[in-house]
C-alpha cells in the first residue's frame, strides 16, 4: 500500500520550502549584488549608514617607512563610534601587499584632539591613519583602501526569533581607492 500522491506532493513541496522559511528571518535571502563596489578618488565623499569618509591625502615618510591616509569623518549614526571601529572598516594594500590591521598599525589619531577616540554623532573629524610597512619593505608608491560599510539591525537568534539586542553588522566594500602616495 503505498500513500496517495498528494502526500508525497505535499512532503516535497514542505522540504523545498523549508530552507526559506529558516533563511528568511536570517536575512539570508538578501541580494548579493546590491550594494556593488563603486571606484573613487581623493575628495570624493563615501556615504554609509555609520559614518561618512572622505579621503584627502595618502603619503609616504621613507625615512620611517609609515604610510599616512587622512580622511573626514563624521558620524552619521546617532550612537557615538570609537575610532578603531572606523580604522578596522578599511582594508589596505601597498603596492599589492595587505597591511595586517594589528600589527602594521602604527597611529590613528582625531587631529583636532589627539586624545580622542570616538566620533560624535553629527561632528566631523579630520583623522590620520598611520601603517608601519613590515620588515622588508622599504618603498612603497601605492595604495589600495576597501572601504566597508555597517548597517545597524536586529540580532537574530538560530531559530529565526529577535534576541531583543540590536548590532552594528560589517558589511561588504561599498567604495575602493586606487591612488598613488605623496612622498613626505
Amino acid at each position: 500500500m503505498s500513500a496517495p500522491a498528494w502526500k508525497w506532493f505535499a512532503a516535497a513541496g514542505a522540504a523545498v520550502l523549508l530552507p526559506f522559511a529558516v533563511a528568511w528571518p536570517l536575512g539570508g535571502l538578501e541580494d548579493a549584488g546590491e550594494n556593488a563596489a563603486k571606484p573613487i578618488t581623493m575628495g570624493q565623499r563615501v556615504k554609509g549608514h555609520r559614518v561618512d569618509v572622505v579621503p584627502r591625502r595618502a603619503g609616504f615618510v621613507a625615512k620611517e617607512r609609515l604610510v599616512t591616509l587622512d580622511l573626514d569623518v563624521a558620524n552619521v549614526s546617532p550612537m557615538p563610534v570609537d575610532l578603531t571601529t572606523v580604522f578596522l572598516s578599511f582594508d589596505v594594500k601597498v603596492d599589492g601587499r595587505a597591511l595586517d590591521p594589528v600589527m602594521d598599525q602604527k597611529e590613528n589619531v582625531i587631529l583636532r584632539d589627539k586624545s580622542a577616540k570616538s566620533f560624535q554623532p553629527g561632528m566631523p573629524e579630520q583623522v590620520r591613519f598611520t601603517w608601519q610597512l613590515p620588515e622588508g619593505v622599504a618603498d612603497a608608491r601605492r595604495i589600495s583602501v576597501a572601504v566597508h560599510d555597517a548597517i545597524y539591525q536586529p540580532s537574530w537568534s538560530l531559530l529565526g526569533y529577535s534576541s531583543g539586542t540590536s548590532l552594528w553588522y560589517k558589511q561588504g566594500v561599498v567604495a575602493t581607492l586606487e591612488t598613488g602616495l605623496e612622498r613626505a
